[in-house]
């Protein structure tokens, strides 16, 4: 999974608590930091990490730097409003072993919608040549899984229990809905790195699924050239 970073560099400011402090949302794993969190956890950043300077219109910090990391693209969202100067990075699983850390994708940094992201990606490898070797193979499960949830919401908010197979069917129909997410849930669990590895029809798979996904966005043609006119 990919693991966005918020990086405020050499800030300078009163330092108490040494010289760099770091947030991981999910503190080994032990206390996930979900959507009822988010708020409250950047008015504590914010309120402990930036000080107003009486009299003045400027902020200092309360230490030299901050490191945030966060799977949250709402709480990420957040961040950017941090008062200071900030650098972005995003980490990206390549294996079931190895990640990377490079820049913050521009497709991210354009856009505080996680929509608009998942977009990207999903339309970038539909329109690549050479599928095995998209940029974003391994994630292309869990994008497509939420683009479709966050898709069919905003088409039929039918309410919090409400399943995104059924709202897929609705829309779609079932034959289709069926086949576009049936390869997504596959794909999309803990495992998938192992089963993409694995799996010699997996691209083949992944492909046919979100070219049916994309086929059946461009039938809803405004929608989607509003997307396509936003991320490029």
């Amino acid at each position: 999974s990919s693991r966005l970073a918020s990086c405020p560099p050499k800030l300078s400011g009163h330092d108490p608590y040494g010289s760099a402090w770091r947030l991981q949302d999910d503190l080994a794993g032990r206390i996930p930091l979900d959507s009822n969190h988010i708020f409250q956890v950047y008015s504590i950043l914010k309120s402990t990490f930036f000080k107003k300077i009486p009299n003045q219109r400027t902020v200092a910090t309360t230490c030299k730097q901050l490191f945030v990391s966060t799977h949250n693209y709402e709480f990420f969202s957040l961040l950017r409003d941090l008062p200071g100067e900030a650098r972005y990075f995003l980490t990206k699983r390549i294996s079931s072993t190895r990640s990377t850390m490079g820049n913050l994708p521009e497709s991210i940094s354009r856009y505080s919608s996680e929509y608009h992201y998942l977009f990207h990606i999903l339309h970038s490898f539909d329109q690549s040549s050479n599928k095995a070797d998209a940029e974003h193979l391994l994630a292309l499960p869990n994008a497509a899984r939420r683009f479709l949830e966050l898709y069919t919401y905003a088409k039929l908010p039918m309410g919090r229990s409400s399943k995104v197979e059924k709202r897929a069917e609705l829309l779609f129909g079932a034959e289709k809905a069926n086949r576009i997410l049936k390869v997504l849930h596959h794909f999309s669990h803990l495992e998938s790195v192992e089963r993409l590895m694995t799996n010699t029809n997996a691209v083949a798979d992944i492909e046919g699924a979100v070219s049916l996904l994309m086929e059946s966005l461009k039938a809803d043609n405004d929608h989607y050239q509003a997307l396509l006119a936003a991320v490029q």
